[in-house]
Order: structure tokens, then sequence, then C-alpha cells
């Protein structure tokens, strides 16, 4: 199998930038906390979801993207995106890496995960998704950017509002 070289999302710099870049070094990420949802009326649940990989037929090179799709499943890089990225491993076998199991965090996100279910399909649900988080990270942006404001904000909501019921026409 074709070794692919493993590089932190938001730093080119290359393996071992993570500790540099990303949000390891900021107030809130040493300050952040988890804990597992309380138990309701009916149980105790939490939302699985995610996003998929695929292999087009009309792709080009298919034998090095099997091998790209191969290695992303892999648990090495399923913890690898999971350390950079905060998020749970898709891969169940993933969880008991050092990585995941030694860290606080992560192990609510695994006794979570325990009762996690996912929601029925719905046809064009991608689409609103994705305005729903085009028009939240703008909204993070006002933030980060020290301009939020009760005005800018509904401003913003109005504009994800109409262009999320344009899509559901």
């Amino acid at each position: 199998m074709r070794r692919f070289r493993q590089r932190p999302l938001d730093d080119p710099a290359g393996p071992g930038a993570e500790a540099q870049g990303g949000f390891a070094e900021r107030v809130a990420a040493r300050n952040l906390g988890v804990a597992p949802y309380p138990i309701g009326p009916r149980g105790r649940y939490t939302f699985f979801g995610g996003s998929n990989l695929a292999l087009f037929s009309f792709s080009k090179n298919k034998e090095l993207a099997k091998e790209l799709l191969k290695y992303l499943g892999s648990p090495e890089a399923q913890v690898t995106y999971a350390r950079m990225s905060g998020l749970l491993p898709a891969l169940r076998t993933a969880w008991n890496a050092p990585e995941i199991h030694g860290n606080p965090l992560m192990r609510v996100f695994v006794q979570a995960a325990q009762f996690g279910r996912t929601y029925p399909s719905l046809a064009g649900w991608g689409g609103v998704e994705n305005l729903a988080v085009q028009h939240l990270g703008m909204a993070w942006d006002l933030v980060a950017q020290k301009r939020l404001t009760q005005e800018a904000l509904k401003d913003l909501m109005d504009k994800a509002s109409a262009a999320i019921n344009s899509a559901l026409r």
C-alpha cells in the first residue's frame, strides 16, 4: 500500500505542526470540558452523523483513489484525523488508541457513542446542512472579528433563513 503523507489540516508545515496550529493553544481549548447528555424521558440518545467518502465511476485514477480511501479508513489515519480535528474517529477500533482512550474529552464522546442514533434520511438535507454550516461559520467569523452585534446576527440569520427556504422550494 502506498504511504500517504500526513499533514495537519490547518497547517501546511507538516507533521508535528498541530501543536503550533489549530485551537490547541487557545484559552478556550485549555478550559474546555464535556459531559454526557443526561437521560431524558425516553432514554439517553445522541446524534450520530458524519460525512462519506466515495469513488466516482468517472474517476480518472481509480487505483490510487482506492488506496487513498483505504488509507483514510485505516486506524492510523482515523487517529491522526481525530487528534487534529477533535472529532471521534469513525472507526470503532481506533477508539482504543492511547490518543483517544487516554484523552478525557474523547472518553466522554466514546461513552456517548454507545447511545448514538441517526436521523432518518431526508432528500435535500445535505444542501440545507451546507447552508446552515456556511451561515453559522459566518457568525463565528463575526465573533472572531469582534463585530458580532444583535443587528449583524439578525441580518445573517435572515439571510440564512432565506437561503434555506429557497433550497427547500
